[in-house]
């Protein structure tokens, strides 16, 4: 189950998926983002099983992400990443 806890929520590019794979080195904002992208149509927010920690969780990477853009020029690719995945996570927010 996913939680905010195992690093899924982190998108800056100073933390990593550390908590989550000990073992790996910390991985680029752009990896991160594109991972993300890829994976996240896979979600079935309304799931029984995951239901009830999906809020929250996507509400913690929405928030991150908007803080992503923001310290961003609007015209940087990883910006644009990351609006894109923004859009795709606060859609799964609405489901």
């Amino acid at each position: 189950m996913l939680s905010a806890g195992h690093g899924w929520t982190h998108l800056r590019a100073d933390l990593g998926w550390r908590d989550l794979l000990p073992c790996c080195p910390p991985a680029p904002a752009e990896l991160k983002l594109e991972w993300l992208t890829e994976t996240a149509p896979c979600l079935q927010p309304n799931n029984p099983q995951i239901a009830s920690h999906v809020k929250g969780v996507l509400s913690a990477i929405l928030a991150q992400l908007r803080d992503l853009t923001r310290t961003l020029a609007p015209a940087d690719p990883t910006a644009k990443k990351a609006k894109v995945a923004a859009h795709l996570v606060n859609s799964l927010l609405h489901q």
